[in-house]
């Protein structure tokens, strides 16, 4: 009879548990989506979009590289990303509303993407697919993020 009671417990605490951590997943979602609604992107003009594209589940070298990546702009267009030349965005590709991306962008994962904007439509991108590969050798993955986005600014800026 004991142990049937303990079984009982236990099963109850994990059942508590797991709403718990599924109303907090959740929680943490809706947070992601008003962060990306902050940077609003405009419609007209030219200007250079540099996206991370991450899901629901984000992991620490995900968060890396999107940290890092936004340093390495913030490090070498501070005056671009300061006057909306260049427009830094992260999206969840695992919100129906932002499936279009794959499309666009074609490509079928977790990824950044550096793209031309003229007048809201985009003429040229590049996925830079090797962040991963480059992520742990800091130098050059600074090199690629840097170096692809150098080309596009310079692109605006004539």
């Amino acid at each position: 009879m004991n142990v049937r009671r303990i079984f009982t417990v236990v099963l109850l605490l994990f059942v508590a548990a797991s709403v718990g951590y599924l109303v907090a997943g959740n929680r943490k979602g809706k947070d992601a989506v008003a962060e990306a609604r902050v940077e609003p992107a405009a419609e007209t003009g030219h200007k250079i979009m540099a996206y991370y594209f991450h899901g629901n589940s984000r992991c620490k070298t995900c968060r890396g590289i999107e940290a890092e990546t936004y340093r390495v702009l913030q490090q070498n267009f501070p005056e671009a990303l300061k006057n909306g030349t260049l427009v830094w965005k992260t999206v969840n590709i695992d919100r129906p509303e932002n499936q279009h991306y794959f499309d666009e962008f074609q490509f079928l994962s977790r990824i950044v993407v550096i793209a031309d904007v003229q007048d809201g439509k985009t003429v040229r991108w590049d996925n830079l697919d090797k962040v991963w590969q480059l992520y742990r050798d800091r130098p050059a993955f600074d090199e690629y993020i840097r170096s692809t986005a150098a080309e596009y600014v310079e692109q605006v800026h004539g």
